[in-house]
């Protein structure tokens, strides 16, 4: 049963094969939106401080210079691909976990949601998991 349409309420947690859609060969070593099937309940398994490589904007005329910048990559349970985090989901990570400290994270459950900001730049939204229904 796909998770894409369920409401908050109804997210359950799932297996990686009904997380990840087949890869498209396009930056396979992380979590992308187009990797969720809409809303869906994680529980982080692990954290850790990896570099990837970026490439800065250069100035007019210039070539943009590649270079190593450090990111808070979090794995989840049964997911095998990881959430390279940016500054605003280290921000939701932090409010959702109650630390800063990201060693303190896992255990914790969160929400990832797939949005979209425009046309050509999708994200993942960190929210905090619904609370558990009796």
């Amino acid at each position: 049963m796909p998770l894409f349409g369920q409401t908050k309420r109804e997210v359950r947690k799932i297996e990686k094969d009904e997380l990840v859609r087949p890869s498209s060969g396009y930056r396979d070593d992380r979590l992308l939106p187009e990797h969720l099937y809409g809303e869906t309940e994680l529980e982080i398994a692990s954290t850790e401080i990896a570099s990837f490589w970026s490439k800065s904007v250069g100035a007019i005329g210039k070539t943009a210079q590649a270079h190593p910048v450090p990111s808070i990559v979090v794995r989840f349970k049964d997911v095998t691909l990881p959430l390279v985090c940016t500054p605003v989901q280290l921000k939701d990570l932090t409010r959702i976990c109650g630390s800063e400290d990201w060693h303190q994270w896992p255990g914790h459950t969160v929400t990832l949601l797939p949005k979209v900001y425009d046309s050509r730049n999708n994200y993942i939204e960190v929210q905090p998991a619904p609370p558990a229904q009796r």
